[in-house]
């Protein structure tokens, strides 16, 4: 009857006799009792410290590769690197999710430096070029067009294509 008011989120007839029993016989905390069994040892500290400074001196690594240095399984690996270290694999190369506070210090100098470039040379910013994907498809396909006068009338029609997406998505 409780199951049909309120659906899953309700204990089964069985469930509740059994914690109102354990309850009964003097357990006070609804809390999952420890588990006996033999401890994680492939995701310690040690492992953690030693995964970092393999990771931080080559990030091209491959997860197996890590895993085959440590003699850990590619699982333990894995959750050490994600979870525990808090990376993420990027193209070929682990990276941590957040930056430090030197590589924000280094950002901000490095911008407070373009920004004093730009106000002491007006022509600094004109040297910049700028674009995103699809503007530089447009002109590489403008490009081509010059060099294959057969293909003209293909890559006209394709440039018309990189216009109308280049339109339609807003930055």
């Amino acid at each position: 009857m409780m199951q049909n008011a309120y659906g899953d989120q309700c204990l089964g007839r069985t469930q509740c006799y059994d914690w109102f029993k354990r309850f009964k016989n003097g357990r006070e905390s609804v809390d999952d009792d420890p588990c006996s069994g033999r401890p994680s040892t492939s995701t310690d500290d040690a492992h953690v410290t030693e995964f970092n400074a393999i990771v931080r001196s080559n990030r091209r690594l491959t997860v197996r590769e890590i895993a085959e240095d440590c003699n850990i399984s590619v699982g333990s690996c894995h959750e050490i690197l994600v979870k525990k270290l808090g990376m993420h694999h990027v193209v070929a190369k682990f990276v941590p999710r957040l930056i430090s506070q030197d590589q924000k210090d280094n950002r901000v100098t490095i911008c407070q430096e373009l920004l004093n470039r730009a106000n002491d040379d007006d022509m600094y910013m004109r040297q910049i070029i700028t674009g995103d994907r699809y503007g530089s498809m447009a002109m590489m396909l403008r490009q081509k067009s010059y060099h294959h006068s057969g293909l003209v009338n293909f890559l006209r029609d394709q440039k018309k294509l990189v216009r109308s997406d280049q339109t339609s998505k807003s930055c």
